[in-house]
């Protein structure tokens, strides 16, 4: 697991367990950008190169938070 991902969930635990409720969500987000970018990297290694249309295809999903 990359470091990224444990230490948001590390930061997660110790938000939770003192009760910060800002520190926690800011934490939970931290952690799902972590996963997200992990997940992306493993798929954009094991895929074959994309052309630039579909780059930016895909981009622009990004950039709308995923809205359609």
């Amino acid at each position: 697991m990359p470091s990224s991902i444990l230490k948001a969930r590390s930061r997660l635990g110790v938000a939770a367990r003192l009760g910060d409720k800002e520190a926690a969500q800011e934490a939970r987000r931290d952690l799902a950008a972590a996963k997200i970018e992990d997940y992306v990297s493993r798929v954009v290694a094991e895929a074959p190169p994309l052309t630039p249309a579909q780059r930016d295809r895909i981009a622009a999903l990004v950039k709308a938070g995923g809205a359609r």
